[in-house]
């Protein structure tokens, strides 16, 4: 089935997740907490303030599950077309916070995830407890993953 080969739902599998998503994880999470310690610093952030990524629906899936949030999305199925996943990292009496949002082609408006995500259990979370989520799933290579060098 689509759960075993993503290895997600019913065939959870850390490592699994993270050969296939876990440079994306990484990549993002990283990407948060450069952004929040570039605004602490200079209260401003003059790279991007917006980046978009295109993927297919078993990669998303396969986020969504590593994230802790895949059930709250999706509700056991897979994503569907034209699915999106919004991460908004914003400011809150000079806290950072971070908002998980989802949704797909049948909706109408964003659904709120957050609380959903392993260790957040509140919307908004705690940047600290969002980059915390997901060590586990996360690589800088998946060969090594494999067991293989770069």
């Amino acid at each position: 089935t689509f759960s075993f080969i993503v290895g997600v739902n019913d065939y959870h599998d850390k490592e699994i997740l993270q050969l296939k998503q876990g440079l994306i994880m990484k990549t993002i999470l990283d990407t948060l907490r450069k952004r929040w310690d570039e605004w602490v610093t200079s209260k401003t952030i003059a790279k991007r303030k917006f980046i978009a990524y295109s993927t297919q629906d078993w990669m998303l899936l396969a986020y969504l599950d590593a994230l802790g949030c895949s059930k709250a999305a999706l509700g056991g199925t897979v994503p569907g077309y034209n699915s999106i996943v919004v991460l908004e990292l914003a400011e809150h009496n000079g806290q950072p916070f971070v908002e998980v949002f989802f949704k797909d082609n049948s909706m109408n408006e964003l659904k709120d995830i957050t609380e959903a995500v392993r260790g957040c259990g509140s919307s908004p979370c705690a940047l600290e407890k969002f980059l915390n989520c997901c060590d586990d799933y996360m690589t800088e290579d998946p060969k090594t993953v494999c067991g293989k060098q770069s």
